[in-house]
């Protein structure tokens, strides 16, 4: 008598489905279909940035201890960058009783996460050194703070538009 391994199944489910640059992505596995009194193994999750979840992955987490059928998250999760659409594979190890077994995410069955820009960013100026009328040849300045951006790059030019419509 030849008896084989049971064949467990593996469902996931993003949580969140979307959200911006700099969130956190977490992914949940419930495994179904373990067998014996006490069901070993882990689950390990990759996250890629591709529909056919090939090459190297752009996170990973777990592993996270299975100990019967149920429902097991990713512990920290991950913060993809840039904005995009993504996917998470889980893996479930298999133990002495019990195959290994994973679902990839996929264009194909929708476990995918997507990941949008940021809202545009706060600009808050505050002239620095205010002009007094009367004052011969006065120095203007001024000051910027920049709010609600992600790792924001690039340069910030200052003008000065005076009476008339004229920029300095």
């Amino acid at each position: 008598i030849t008896v084989g391994k049971a064949s467990p199944e593996v469902t996931t489910s993003q949580e969140p489905a979307s959200g911006t640059v700099g969130s956190t992505f977490k992914d949940k596995a419930t495994i179904s279909g373990l067998f014996g009194a006490k069901p070993a193994g882990s689950v390990s999750w990759k996250l890629y940035d591709n529909s056919k979840c090939e090459g190297a992955p752009v996170a990973g987490d777990g592993p996270v201890g299975v100990t019967g059928n149920g429902g097991y998250a990713t512990p920290s999760g991950a913060s993809p960058v840039p904005a995009g659409t993504y996917y998470w594979v889980a893996t479930y190890s298999g133990d002495v009783n019990n195959s290994s077994a994973s679902e990839t995410g996929n264009a194909t069955n929708g476990e995918q996460t997507l990941v949008l820009p940021t809202p545009p960013p706060s600009i808050v100026t505050t002239a620095s050194n205010p002009i007094t009328l009367g004052t011969a040849a006065p120095t203007v300045s001024d000051s910027l703070v920049l709010s609600g951006a992600f790792f924001p790059t690039g340069s910030v030019t200052f003008s000065l538009t005076g009476p008339g419509g004229f920029t300095y």
